[in-house]
């Protein structure tokens, strides 16, 4: 799945994100879903946008299409493990002002899952999670590119983990 379908944000972020115009930003995990998501709202948003993530192939065509909306992108290959939060902890302190922070979604309807799980059994274990979650769905890639943007417009926000789970943390 491509992220210009998955992605709901206008061209016009540029105005609407001001802030994020003409800075640079690594998005993780950049090759689908939530990664991809986001990483195509920065660019619209007129960021210079570093794409990493173990797929160069996917990164480049991301790139390309951030690049043909008139932004700028970096295809990168690399492998993330669950060591970031503690890591952007220590960044944050180590490379001050620079802010660093990190995202850590809960259930999203992402490609991965076609690989986990066949699409009827997809179909059941988000109908089980969705009815446990507070927020009573599971989410989106949007919803997660939507804390990203949180995170990158409050210049107050360094070293912070925002979970994005819909409530799962206070089942």
């Amino acid at each position: 799945m491509h992220a210009d379908v998955m992605i709901e944000p206008t061209k016009d972020q540029a105005a609407k994100y001001p802030d994020l115009a003409g800075k640079t930003y690594l998005v993780t995990g950049a090759s689908s879903g939530i990664g991809a998501v986001t990483a195509l709202a920065l660019g619209r948003a007129g960021a210079n946008v570093v794409l990493a993530a173990r797929r160069l192939d996917a990164c480049e065509a991301l790139a390309a299409q951030i690049q043909a909306g008139g932004g700028q992108a970096l295809a990168l290959v690399s492998a993330v493990n669950g060591a970031l939060i503690a890591y952007a902890r220590a960044l944050a302190v180590e490379l001050a002002p620079i802010r660093v922070n990190t995202v850590s979604p809960g259930w999203v309807d992402t490609p991965i899952w076609g690989s986990i799980a066949t699409d009827d059994v997809k179909a059941n274990m988000f109908r089980d999670m969705a009815g446990r979650l507070p927020v009573g769905r599971i989410g989106e890639p949007k919803d997660i590119a939507a804390a990203v943007t949180l995170l990158l417009t409050n210049s107050y926000m360094t070293g912070t983990t925002l979970e994005v789970d819909g409530g799962r943390r206070l089942l």
